[in-house]
């Protein structure tokens, strides 16, 4: 029987075996000239002086967002999969804890979104941490939902609900991460 260190490697390199590391590469430099280039205009336009540390932020996201779009589009071939699953995963709804793909299929999904959740988080900056994270579970919605729906009408992958759900769980677990390393930042700068 296969254990879950080996199962769990030998699906992170079957999800990211298909991933172009020159154009991921290329689309990251693209997303920082132009993450840039909008930071210069907005900062021309409202005649105000963007943060060296909002730029970074804003270009750590953009680059995420070119990994995510590898991932899910782009190492996938056009018309390889389609149809819509909107059941919860087998071993959510039974309570047992067997190690199947599907389990770490979901759990590759909580991973894959704590990073987008830690950025929003981030970006909205000093914000209460309810709404903080009201609106990041609403940004990762939306952000998994459009993801959903696109590789729908491409076919280069299914619409699954528990993508959704645990896209958003993973989303909701990063921004609990910014959030409290926020907090600390401004506490460790008040002693």
């Amino acid at each position: 029987m296969e254990r879950f260190s080996e199962r769990f490697v030998r699906l992170v390199n079957e999800q990211i075996s298909g991933i172009s590391w020159t154009t991921l590469f290329l689309m990251v430099i693209a997303a920082i000239l132009l993450v840039h280039m909008a930071v210069l205009i907005y900062s021309r336009l409202k005649e105000t002086q963007v943060g060296a540390g909002k730029e970074i932020l804003w270009i750590l996201l953009a680059a995420y967002a070119c990994f995510l779009f590898q991932i899910t589009f782009f190492n996938r071939e056009d018309g390889s999969r389609q149809g819509i699953f909107t059941d919860i995963s087998w071993w959510l709804k039974s309570g047992t804890f067997e190690m199947s793909d599907q389990m770490v299929y979901d759990l590759l999904n909580i991973f894959l979104f704590v990073p987008w959740g830690f950025l929003l988080a981030l970006l909205r900056g000093r914000e209460r941490a309810l709404r903080k994270l009201l609106l990041v579970l609403c940004y990762c919605f939306l952000s998994s939902f459009s993801i959903e729906c696109t590789q729908l009408l491409t076919h280069r992958g299914y619409f699954e609900l528990m993508d959704i759900l645990t896209n958003v769980a993973g989303g909701i677990l990063g921004a609990v991460v910014g959030t409290l390393f926020m907090s600390g930042g401004r506490r460790g700068n008040k002693e």
